[in-house]
């Protein structure tokens, strides 16, 4: 159990006189192989490369030995009497010399920097382990009687050879006595120790209370290492509860920041029934205040293990639909506050990909005894995927899961995809009744609900007949089209809230500019009086005309806290510019400078106030101006909208389909866990036949790896394995290119391997030798059954364009890295030569360890395809290839669906819009041309061409404000208008939703440049022949400070600045 007898040997010398050792030899051997290897690394522990320096030169030394032993042992290669695993000497990395992950004894030494190598058989997958059938009948005598002679030999070496660094001897063994060590730069051996304990408020404000007869856990990345289970188990000591591990590993033994976690766990177990009946607390009493994983530092470390009083739940078969892999992000809320509870927990099985595809789909919830809970399951890249929530009707958020719910927690347990889906089938019918009163929602989205509620009806009844095959098929469609739907329903949702949102900060405008047009108030306080009862009069307008207001649940809350945010910005700005104003004074008066000139944002606030001014002396324009806009305004809102919709890209690839079927994979070629197979096994069942494509290349990726396959003397080296299954569509094909005799692989068959011609040649095989013909591989016989025609496998071509055979990733990066190719792009991959792969049974090739690349779907007919991609591509969001009929027969095209939006109904009020555009245009540029006197009076007491456009824009941004606030009004007290213009078109259907702030900036966006742009080009044309005709008064004006604010310039008096004699023509 995790090495625990080489932990507790290296345990006992550091704690006692840390003696020191010349080396440490241990043993793990097997039958399957002959060989023997010398390690110095493994699994179990990350050790750094230059852990294992100090007995490279003794693995080196061996080796020679091996190589003088060979010729008596009758061994004609030394290399299958001991491989010298810790130099690679076979040009194969040491992962790989060994088709599996396993631990090693030597790896605590090296740990605690002792000496220490381990013989191990090399090539000997140990297909038997922890298995029934590893028995004694079948252990090969002869293997084990080769290997107990080779160590016999090379240990009488180790025994008796001198370590004397002064003998030049080539037998002399290089090594040197070694101590132990707790912590080094290059390893470490470090213990963990501490009490579990549970947190009892009527005893301690902390964790406190201790929990007996309950086991620590040191939890590794891997479940197994080939017959050795690296997690670290420990049983507590008496009544403090008190446990201890030794031979962790720190951070300085590691060299990879992901795996540089410590993760510790506790549980207790009832010693009747097996239950566990405390597990690590999650909540606030919990790992908030006392982690459990986290960075090892130090040779020594005391950490608390809280737990609590728990029910178990186990639940199954979570992969997301969508994307078919495992959902690994739980977390638990209390159904009354919609919070973490006091006291939870969740066990998931920790997965690097980087180490394994295989994922678990499942995961343990601890909840307290009693209490009610709600499970929502998150993607790795956050997105909702699981909601189990018990919801109903009355509450669509959901009222919990309880222990003692009887029949309800059993259907749960039964069938969680089932009850995912009722769930958010619940809580989206639940918004879709009420955007639907309001016409908020799509046709669309609700016939994609009906849909989803056709499947649950149909999973519920497959389950009551005990049909669970069909139960899961149409509940993991359900829980596929309910998640289609709830992201747009949230959607509209968020939307109405961004929505209130908008129209408030729209209302700051509309408030003041509608207090300047329509009081025009001389006194500031008046004016934000003023200005604060339209805008509470326009929100208690809007919140009784528009129905954002009344779907969300409580405006008002939004409306306060919207009056403080603003009224902080507001409180800060001042602030800040006093601040700012406070250090120039300081700064001037320390350097005897008396600033003379108001600033530049002065001049500018100056200008803008004149602009709005000017308004409200031509009303007539104003009014006529501010109608065009509100009618704009009001086209906008009623007629345009964001369309939501499933888009679909089908892209030809150009080239003729093989087969009919489907081909699915990810784009990089990365694995695809075995729940990828079981969900679309279930989605075709009896439909199609679904087929993996598994590809094995050693425990460790290397462009180097080799298998060793042996027929008596001979043998023949590969570079891969490649699993199918007897129901593969491209069967036909390789059946074709077989030799004579061959045939295919059979249901059930595990021994089975099918070479290419060149192999076969090599290990003495033909085809009128293939019956009875079996060859060794990796410690298991297999049967072969078939030889392939290298070229004529080399020339089939899948339905992504590549031949079915492993990809070659390191002559493909390198590729790539020359074309410039996208890491995420849809790419081609270069494959090994068919010569040095062998095929093997899919089920054999995942037992060895190997990884499901593509999954390949296989229909009886061609026509059956279009509609079958009708039907998978709405619940799946993976890439895919297709056959597809055509005029030319099939051809493969390349299939992606993604969730884009388009806008509707802008083609309806484009004329509407062109025509108001040409009026606020004529508008604009009359009202520029006609104001050159004012341009020149402006510019001769000291408007700079920026302050005049400035002057310009601020009318144009007062009429867009009071035509936008206008029109918004409008628009909500006529309540909604039916969208009678939208269809629903594409193979695929359209997820429409309503944008509330569509169109809302469309009627005065356009006039800001416009309007500013002319006025300023004018300005620059007229400034200079005032400031030539009046540089006394210009120069006077610029030196009183702050002249520009004087009432008769504010009250408009003379005829530069008084009102205008005529209307621009046109309007």
């Amino acid at each position: 159990m995790a090495l625990k007898g080489a932990r507790e040997f290296v345990q006992r010398r550091i704690e006692t006189d840390r003696q020191s050792l010349l080396c440490a030899l241990t043993l793990d051997l097997s039958t399957g192989n002959s060989g023997l290897g010398s390690f110095a690394r493994g699994w179990f522990y990350e050790v750094r490369p230059e852990a294992t320096d100090e007995v490279r030169a003794l693995s080196r030394q061996l080796r020679a030995y091996a190589e003088r032993i060979a010729p008596h042992l009758g061994v004609s290669d030394p290399r299958t009497l001991l491989l010298d695993a810790v130099n690679d000497s076979d040009g194969r990395p040491w992962k790989n010399d060994v088709p599996g992950r396993f631990a090693a004894d030597c790896e605590p030494f090296l740990q605690a920097r002792y000496n220490a190598l381990t013989f191990r058989t090399v090539d000997d997958a140990r297909f038997r382990f922890d298995t029934p059938f590893d028995t004694l009948e079948h252990v090969d005598a002869q293997s084990l009687f080769r290997q107990t002679q080779a160590l016999a030999c090379l240990l009488n070496h180790v025994a008796n050879d001198t370590t004397d660094i002064d003998a030049w001897n080539q037998d002399r063994l290089p090594l040197r006595t070694s101590q132990p060590q707790r912590m080094s730069l290059v390893g470490g051996f470090a213990e963990l120790s501490g009490r579990v304990v549970e947190f009892d408020p009527l005893k301690s404000f902390l964790p406190d209370t201790s929990v007996p007869d309950s086991i620590a856990l040191n939890v590794h990345d891997h479940k197994t290492q080939m017959g050795v289970r690296p997690t670290m188990i420990e049983a507590t000591v008496g009544r403090e509860a008190r446990y201890r591990f030794v031979g962790a590993s720190p951070v300085t033994a590691r060299f990879r920041t992901l795996q540089s976690m410590t993760r510790l766990e506790a549980y207790r177990i009832d010693p009747l029934s097996g239950s566990v009946t405390a597990a690590p607390n999650v909540g606030q009493s919990g790992l908030s205040s006392f982690p459990n994983w986290f960075s090892l530092r130090t040779a020594r470390r005391e950490a608390p293990l809280v737990v609590f009083d728990c029910e178990a739940i186990d639940l199954y078969d979570l992969a997301d639909p969508h994307d078919l892999q495992p959902l690994v992000l739980p977390q638990v809320l209390d159904p009354v506050a919609d919070a973490p509870p006091k006291s939870y927990g969740a066990y998931v099985a920790w997965h690097d990909p980087r180490l394994n595809s295989e994922a678990e789909d499942s995961l343990v919830l601890f909840v307290a005894p009693g209490s009610r809970w709600k499970l929502l399951l998150y993607s790795k890249t956050g997105e909702l995927r699981v909601l189990l929530s018990n919801a109903t009707s009355s509450k669509p958020h959901g009222r919990g899961f309880a222990t003692e719910d009887g029949d309800h927690s059993a259907s749960l347990l039964l069938s969680p995809s089932l009850a995912a889906a009722r769930d958010f089938w619940t809580l989206n019918q639940s918004r879709i009744e009420t955007f639907a009163k309001y016409r908020m929602i799509s046709p669309s989205v609700v016939a994609l609900q009906q849909e989803a509620k056709g499947s649950i009806d149909l999973a519920a009844a497959a389950f009551a007949d005990r049909d669970p095959q069909s139960g899961d098929r149409h509940a993991s469609q359900a829980w596929g089209l309910s998640l289609r739907v709830h992201p747009v329903v949230q959607g509209v949702a968020n939307n109405v809230v961004s929505g209130v949102v908008y129209y408030l900060i729209l209302l700051l405008p509309f408030s003041f500019f509608a207090e300047r047009l329509l009081f025009g108030s001389r006194v500031f306080a008046r004016q934000i009086l003023l200005s604060t009862a339209i805008f509470v009069a326009a929100f208690l307008a809007l919140r009784f005309l528009h129905p954002a207001f009344e779907i969300v649940s409580n405006p008002t809350m939004i409306f306060v806290a919207f009056v403080m945010g603003s009224l902080s910005v507001l409180v800060g700005s001042f602030v800040i510019a006093k601040f700012e104003t406070s250090l120039r004074v300081d700064r001037l008066a320390r350097l005897g400078v008396r600033q003379l000139d108001i600033g530049r944002i002065g001049v500018g606030l100056i200008a803008f106030q004149l602009g709005v001014e000017n308004l409200r002396r031509r009303r007539l324009r104003t009014t006529l101006t501010t109608l065009v806009l509100v009618v704009v305004t009001f086209v906008g809102l009623s007629l345009t909208s964001v369309v939501s919709e499933l888009k679909v890209f089908d892209l030809p690839t150009g080239k003729p389909a093989s087969y009919a079927g489907i081909v699915v994979r990810k784009p990089n070629l990365d694995p695809l866990p075995d729940s990828a197979s079981r969900i679309l096994e279930q989605h075709f069942a009896g439909r199609a036949s679904v087929a993996r494509r598994v590809w094995y290349y050693g425990a460790d990726l290397s462009d180097t790896n080799t298998f060793r396959f042996f027929r008596g003397a001979q043998a023949w080296e590969a570079r891969a394995f490649m699993g199918l299954d007897p129901l593969e569509p491209l069967r036909l094909l390789l059946v074709s290119a077989l030799a004579p005799g061959g045939r295919w692989f059979e249901e059930g068959e595990r021994d089975a391997v099918i070479l290419p011609r060149s192999a076969a040649e090599k290990l003495g095989i033909s085809p009128d030798n293939l019956a009875g013909a079996q060859v060794s591989c990796s410690g298991e016989r297999f049967r072969v059954i078939g030889l392939f025609d290298e070229k004529r496998i080399k020339a089939l071509m899948d339905l992504d364009g590549d031949p079915p055979l492993p990809a070659d990733f390191t002559l493909s990066k390198q590729l790539h890295d020359q074309t410039g190719a996208h890491a995420d792009a849809l790419r081609s991959y270069l494959r090994l030569d068919p010569s040095s792969v062998a095929l093997l049974p899919a089920r054999s090739t995942l037992e060895l360890g190997g990884e499901i690349r593509s999954l390949a779907v296989g229909f009886g007919a061609e026509d059956q395809v279009p509609s079958e991609l009708e039907d998978l591509m709405p619940r799946l969001r993976l890439n895919l290839f297709a056959a597809v009929p055509t005029d030319r027969g099939l051809e493969a095209r390349y299939f992606s669906v993604q969730q884009g939006s388009r806008a509707s109904g802008v083609a309806l009020v484009l004329i509407q819009a062109l025509i108001a555009l040409l009026f606020v245009v004529n508008t604009m540029v009359a009202g520029v041309y006609e104001r050159t006197r004012e341009i020149g009076i402006f510019s001769a007491i000291g408007l700079a061409p920026n302050h005049v456009a400035l002057l310009y824009f601020a009318e144009s941004l007062g009429l867009w404000g009071a035509g936008l606030g206008t029109g918004l009004f409008l628009r909500a007290g006529l309540g909604p208008v039916p969208h009678r213009y939208r269809r629903d078109s594409g193979p695929v259907r359209q997820l429409q939703r309503d944008f509330v702030g569509a169109g809302l900036a469309d009627g005065g966006g356009s006039c800001f440049g416009e309007f500013a742009l002319p006025c300023k080009d004018r300005a620059k044309d007229r400034c200079a022949r005032p400031r030539r005709r009046v540089p006394a008064a210009s120069a006077r004006l610029r030196r009183v400070d702050g002249a520009l604010a004087h009432p008769n310039l504010r009250r408009g008096s003379g005829r530069a600045v008084g009102p205008s004699q005529a209307v621009a023509p046109g309007l």
